[in-house]
């Protein structure tokens, strides 16, 4: 593993807080569930045939809750419903590891590659001075391909106890593509799929 500045050990020990006692706004069991994969899924799944993927990490996973409830998919053909056990059920992966620091059961760090490191929500979430580190961590995790996506707006409405947004390591896109074009010359046999979300602000 990278050695993170004292920042990042902190940002984990406040994570682990928010997720077992929630924030003002949220519950703890509604607090960093893992919802932000929901959109990604299709996207995940078309990565997941097209490179024969079989094997899956999702780095910061949250309490992974899409991994966890049933997972209904409409056919966009027929229109018929179809349920399966879980996201990793329609994707097709039995072999997948669920990591996140900031909670209990999914704090063991991967102990091997698999094909697809998915990291959804997480980037935005670290010191800017770990971004290369972690970026480093996870595409050494990977066999094939990494998946991103990056909020680049602040717009969390969730506070850390020393007042600051958790979107702490935002960026626009144009500083965040300089960072993964060196990133991609390290490791040039991993493709990488990088998404930027921009949340409208209301």
């Amino acid at each position: 593993m990278q050695k993170y500045s004292q920042e990042y050990k902190w940002l984990i020990e406040e994570y682990k807080n928010l997720h077992e006692k929630g924030t003002n706004k949220m519950s703890a069991s509604q607090t960093f569930k893992g919802t932000s994969l929901q959109k990604w899924i299709f996207t995940i799944r078309n990565i997941i045939i097209k490179h024969k993927i079989k094997s899956l990490i999702d780095f910061g996973c949250g309490k992974a809750i899409r991994y966890i409830d049933i997972c209904k998919i409409t056919d966009k053909t027929t229109g018929q419903k179809k349920i399966y056990k879980n996201v990793a059920d329609y994707w097709g992966i039995r072999d997948y590891v669920l990591y996140d620091p900031g909670v209990t059961a999914f704090s063991k760090f991967p102990n091997s590659q698999k094909d697809l490191v998915i990291c959804t929500d997480v980037m935005e979430h670290i010191p800017a001075q770990d971004t290369i580190k972690l970026l480093t961590e996870i595409y050494e995790l990977a066999n094939k391909a990494v998946f991103f996506a990056i909020e680049i707006n602040n717009v969390s409405n969730k506070k850390l106890s020393d007042g600051r947004d958790v979107h702490i390591n935002l960026k626009t896109k144009e500083e965040w593509n300089k960072i993964f074009q060196n990133i991609f010359k390290k490791f040039p046999k991993i493709i990488s799929y990088i998404n930027f979300v921009e949340t409208n602000k209301s």
